[in-house]
């Protein structure tokens, strides 16, 4: 420390050199106090009633454009009601005009025909009602019948004592809905009252402002608190042309109505960003000029009075407590800041200055313990996860880093909870969360040295396990699995959890912590597809087959949109006659060797199905509609329905629709579908094939004998045959396998179902089918799947299986 001592005040400073000022500036105000007070007084007046004004111009904008708005808004919901009735005309009635009114908040819609007769009502009134000729609905009718929407203007209704706006959209066949907004209830007011309700409210509740007045673009007044002066031309006016061209005008002028000057502003008014007119407003001078002598002859003796107790009060009260205050604060303990560290009563002069640095103190230490804990919040935000109180995976590649380090091998466990969705909408989010928890703590259980356990996101877990056999990562596995498939307690609830678990190994699969997640990824996903509460350790083969069904993922997709795919047709034989009594339509592609079994798994995968199960209907009723053209006569044709293709809305009309387009009745297409339609959605299957064998189709039950048929699925099927799968022929169509078989015909003919097997390749096979009296076959014995260029040739043919 300094040893000299330090000066802390200087009395010539603090004392004597402001009495001089003082002294000086007391002639000084004395000569210009006047002038300033004014000058100021006046340009303050002038910012306030530019500021006012311009509130004002903004105000006006805002109810212009809230006005807009508001018939905007009403237009367009006349027209989203109207659109709404459009869309549901096929369906329409009195009750449905009724909901669509409610719905969208509007007060009538009428349905009319082509004619202008109304057909429905949504109050259910003026049913068979017509226009009378000059009617605003003849009207439209007549002079705007080339328009597909028509907005009228508020008009008074010709039926009833109310005001509406009305909305017409035409349909194509000339039949229009009317909707309608009442009057009453929009309570819209003219855009020019709009504004002189606003300059008179301005000039009620303000004193100081004599008038306010309101141009449009042509400098004529719309509005003006002096109801005389609307109409009045202000085109000469030099001023309101500067204000008009952008810029803000205030200037004095003599206003004969008090025989005194008053200051007048005029601002812009703006609507959607353009210059639309001018808003003025005249503000009284006569307060301002009192102000002015009255603050200059204030400010004149507040000088004085403050030069006269200057002297006397600064050293008692300044230079005395400023050197006390100086010594208190020199012995603060800087250790104890949450402390009061001074006593106000030692220095009464500056004692709420002494509270206020006692207060200052202790919100530093506050504020300093308040930093301290938020940073280690903040530090345990970024490495943990919010909910399971799990690293996250900031903390688990720092982890893979430390790991790393030791020179050993490393598991990267991939753990993937099965059905956790259906948890999370069944029973709620909550739900899942706790169960989260539950199984965290659970995992976090065995934790170590070697084993580090991490939240990843959603409902995935990654561990990292040091290991140095495999017997010792194989134990570890193991009891995680043990650990996932042990029951878990919420709410008193017992529930069964299922993981599909997936396993990179560092170094061996990759060297980097992304790529290993990416490659555990791959193995957990092929654990899921294996089944549930299953394991899978990342090899290149799975990589290989990910992106296989990636290439024909991409091939599908590029297929769909470029004409990419065709059919071929297999012909079905009846075994007693040798002729042709159907095909099988079958989905190729055209560039590339891919099998049905491969892409259309994918297909599936990806929601791509339903896209080409309508490619498949579509050209087998095309292909059927050229068999007419060129009078062939017409043989049913089966085509192979997915489970997925339940959920295409709409795929029946789409059936419907084609059909009708073509004219080819229902019963010439066949939908075969395999046993596992079922196992997806029992009820909801057979309600969609039974809508199917409503409008006609007929129904095939696919590969029967490889799947889980039973004899109520049977029963409750509205299936018209029975397909056998060539890998159930092959075993069984042999000596002593064909009492099966002949159980099965048997069974199928009981249910009163036609038999075709499929997948005959010898004339062996024909002749024990011959004798087990089978109806149809089909297989490369009689033909390979053929172009549809193809089918004219074998059309009529019978083979001869004599």
């Amino acid at each position: 420390m300094n040893s000299k001592k330090r000066k802390v005040t200087s009395n010539f400073n603090l004392i004597y050199l402001p009495l001089l000022f003082a002294l000086m500036s007391i002639f000084t105000i004395a000569l210009t106090a006047y002038n300033l007070s004014e000058r100021a007084l006046m340009e303050q007046m002038e910012r306030n009633g530019v500021y006012l004004t311009q509130l004002l111009s903004r105000k006006i904008e805002g109810e212009i454009v809230h006005y807009h708005e508001r018939n905007e808004l009403i237009e367009k919901n006349l027209l989203v009601a109207g659109k709404a009735v459009l869309a549901v005309e096929d369906q329409l009635s009195d009750k449905q005009l009724s909901n669509i009114r409610d719905l969208f908040g509007v007060h009538e819609i009428y349905w009319y025909s082509p004619e202008g007769e109304i057909l429905y009502s949504a109050s259910g009134n003026y049913i068979s009602w017509t226009p009378n000729p000059g009617d605003p609905i003849d009207h439209f009718m007549s002079k705007h019948k080339h328009k597909d929407v028509y907005v009228e203007d508020i008009r008074k209704s010709t039926e009833r004592d109310k005001y509406f706006k009305f909305a017409y959209l035409r349909n194509d066949d000339g039949s229009f809905v009317q909707v309608g907004y009442s009057i009453d209830q929009m309570n819209i007011k003219s855009e020019k009252n709009i504004l002189q309700n606003i300059v008179e409210r301005i000039t009620d509740n303000e004193e100081n402002i004599l008038y306010a007045l309101i141009l449009d673009e042509n400098f004529t007044a719309v509005a003006d608190s002096d109801i005389d002066e609307i109409g009045v031309d202000y085109s000469e006016d030099e001023h309101y042309q500067v204000v008009l061209s952008g810029e803000v005008s205030s200037f004095e002028w003599y206003y004969p109505q008090i025989d005194d000057y008053v200051l007048e502003v005029a601002v812009p008014l703006f609507f959607e960003g353009k210059i639309i007119g001018v808003v003025g407003i005249g503000l009284s001078m006569e307060e301002t000029k009192k102000n002015v002598t009255l603050l200059t002859l204030m400010f004149i003796l507040l000088a004085i009075i403050i030069s006269i107790g200057f002297f006397i009060l600064q050293r008692k009260n300044v230079i005395t407590p400023v050197k006390m205050l100086n010594k208190h604060i020199q012995l603060i303990d800087t250790e104890r800041l949450g402390v009061n560290p001074l006593n106000p009563s030692d220095n009464k002069s500056f004692s709420g200055l002494y509270e206020t640095i006692n207060q200052l103190f202790s919100k530093l230490h506050e504020n300093i313990t308040q930093i301290h804990n938020l940073n280690e919040k903040v530090e345990e935000m970024a490495y943990t996860d919010y909910l399971t109180k799990l690293p996250n995976r900031i903390s688990l590649s720092l982890k893979f880093d430390e790991f790393v380090g030791h020179n050993q091998m490393i598991a990267i466990i991939l753990i993937d909870l099965d059905s956790f969705k259906e948890y999370n909408d069944t029973r709620g989010h909550l739900y899942g969360d706790q169960l989260l928890v539950k199984l965290s703590e659970r995992l976090l259980s065995i934790k170590d040295d070697t084993t580090f356990v991490s939240r990843f996101g959603g409902d995935e877990f990654l561990l990292l396990i040091m290991w140095e056999d495999h017997a010792q990562l194989n134990a570890k596995l193991q009891k995680i699995e043990e650990m996932i498939s042990q029951p878990i307690f919420i709410t008193g609830e017992e529930l069964s959890v299922e993981g599909s678990i997936g396993i990179s190994l560092y170094p061996n699969d990759d060297k980097q912590l992304d790529g290993l997640i990416s490659k555990a990824d791959i193995a957990m996903y092929h654990a899921k597809k294996s089944g549930k509460n299953q394991s899978a350790f990342f090899s290149k083969a799975l990589q290989n087959t990910i992106l296989m069904k990636n290439k024909i993922h991409d091939i599908l997709r590029n297929s769909l949109n470029n004409n990419g795919f065709k059919l071929l047709y297999q012909p079905q034989v009846d075994v007693s006659t040798g002729e042709i009594v159907g095909f099988e339509a079958l989905i190729r592609l055209k560039d590339h060797q891919i099998s049905p079994a491969e892409f259309i798994a994918v297909a599936e995968e990806h929601g791509l199905i339903k896209r080409m199960g309508r490619f498949v209907i579509r050209q087998t009723i095309l292909e059927l509609s050229k068999w007419k053209v060129v009078g062939l006569d017409l043989k049913p044709i089966a085509i192979n329905f997915s489970v997925k293709q339940i959920n295409d809305k709409g795929i029946i009309e789409y059936i419907e629709s084609l059909l009708s387009e073509h004219r080819i009745p229902a019963k010439y297409l066949e939908i075969e579908i395999t046993e596992s339609i079922l196992l997806e959605n029992d009820s909801e299957a057979i309600m969609f094939l039974n809508r199917l064998k409503e409008i006609g189709v007929k129904i095939a039950l696919d590969d029967f004998g490889t799947g889980y048929s039973s004899l109520s699925y049977l029963s409750n099927l509205p299936v018209d045959k029975m397909k056998l799968d060539k890998k159930f022929i092959d075993q069984h169509l042999n000596e002593s396998g064909k009492k099966i078989i002949k159980q099965l015909i048997l069974l199928a003919e009981a249910f009163e179902l036609d038999v075709v097997v499929e997948g005959v390749e010898t004339i062996e096979q024909v002749r024990l089918l011959q004798e087990l009296k089978c109806k149809y076959i089909q297989g490369y014995y009689f033909s390979k799947p053929i172009e549809d260029e193809q089918i004219r040739e074998i059309h009529s043919k019978k083979y001869d299986i004599s």
